[in-house]
């Protein structure tokens, strides 16, 4: 499969628009033509910056769409949303190909890239999100007899896992001490710094070389009531952080369902065949 990349800034008074436009014009131009495989828009509210994912089958058939008019037709589409005019970028254009383990990581007895699982991981928290903000904050905050209680502490302690597993990854001390600290009291503030993270743990996942997975990573556990040190290759913990993610995704979803609210789908096999539906949009 061939990946790229793109980024644009979005002027602010057209976020939301711009996701809008793009799931019902760009991605219905794309899949006409063969070969597409799918189309992702991400993007962190508080700056307006977007990153476009669409893959292909093949570089053969993105070069064909390249080659169509409809490239340029989606490029003009957005040009009055792009900050001063400039024109989208290109981040990074890439193959997958499955090669044994070497560079991939087991999610749920299954094999997945590292990109691809990094990936599902931004889609099935933005379903979750989207879903949340149909409820109040009293709602979100009401103990549900979750570990964590609540749906927003669960959110919560979600992201906090991701910024310390970050840390570790960028050979930070770490500025957190206990795994219930709350980051964000409120919800749109908690939201926006998922998406952003999300968005950095795919960049991450795209630039890493594969054989860095068997590397080591070593660090001193977060909240213990006695020192607990673990040394590990990256491919262990970078398991256990998308593990974790699904692990408590799977508590806000029963807690969205206790809420009264229709959770969301977060299938793997949704994901990998590109389904939009009410839960997908960024914005």
């Amino acid at each position: 499969m061939f990946v790229r990349m793109a980024y644009w800034t979005c002027k602010l008074e057209f976020w939301g628009a711009d996701a809008d436009l793009f799931h019902s014009e760009a991605v219905p131009t794309m899949q006409k033509h063969k070969g597409f495989v799918e189309a992702r828009l991400l993007g962190e509210p508080g700056n307006g910056q977007r990153i476009a994912f669409t893959a292909w089958d093949s570089p053969e058939a993105y070069s064909r769409f390249v080659a169509s008019p409809d490239l340029e037709k989606i490029t003009v589409m957005f040009a009055h949303m792009y900050v001063d005019g400039v024109r989208p970028g290109p981040v990074r254009e890439y193959e997958i190909r499955a090669q044994g383990t070497a560079n991939c990581l087991g999610i749920t007895g299954m094999l997945l890239d590292l990109p691809t699982a990094a990936r599902y991981n931004a889609w099935a928290n933005t379903r979750i999100y989207n879903s949340a903000r149909q409820l109040t904050d009293a709602d979100r905050k009401e103990d549900r007899r979750g570990f964590f209680k609540s749906i927003h502490n669960t959110l919560n302690h979600t992201l906090l896992a991701d910024l310390i597993y970050r840390e570790r990854l960028e050979k930070m001390t770490t500025t957190f001490t206990s795994l219930d600290q709350i980051l964000c009291e409120d919800f749109a503030g908690l939201e926006a710094r998922q998406r952003a993270n999300d968005i950095w743990y795919v960049g991450f996942c795209e630039c890493m070389d594969p054989a860095e997975l068997d590397g080591d990573l070593s660090f001193q556990a977060v909240g213990m009531d006695s020192p607990e040190f673990f040394s590990l290759s990256l491919r262990t913990c970078l398991t256990n952080l998308l593990q974790h993610q699904i692990h408590h995704r799977g508590q806000v979803h029963h807690m969205l369902s206790h809420a009264g609210i229709y959770p969301p789908p977060l299938d793997v096999v949704k994901f990998g065949r590109g389904d939009v539906d009410e839960w997908s949009y960024v914005g």
